[in-house]
């Protein structure tokens, strides 16, 4: 998607400019003060980009999270058990 693209270049161009030789890090307040001097369509591709990237890491986590239970279970760590045995292992 072209907005998306130009949005990742702005990033990476944001970031070039702003980080100083001494200081390598950005406050999250200058971030702020930064995306309000974008104009309206650039803060909502912005906050587009922000979403699609959060979906990707929760998704990634996800994933490591998944292959982790099925480790478990391939060793021996973890067993299948119905909904109602979980249930009847929580409530006592």
């Amino acid at each position: 998607m072209v907005i998306l693209s130009y949005t990742h270049d702005a990033l990476q161009l944001y970031e070039s400019k702003t980080r100083k030789p001494m200081q390598n890090t950005i406050t999250y307040n200058d971030i702020l003060e930064d995306v309000d001097k974008l104009s309206l369509e650039e803060q909502e591709s912005l906050i587009d980009v922000i979403q699609h990237r959060l979906i990707e890491r929760r998704r990634d986590e996800l994933a490591k999270e998944i292959q982790a239970v099925r480790q478990e279970y391939r060793d021996g760590k973890a067993t299948v058990v119905s909904a109602d045995e979980l249930a009847r292992e929580i409530l006592s």
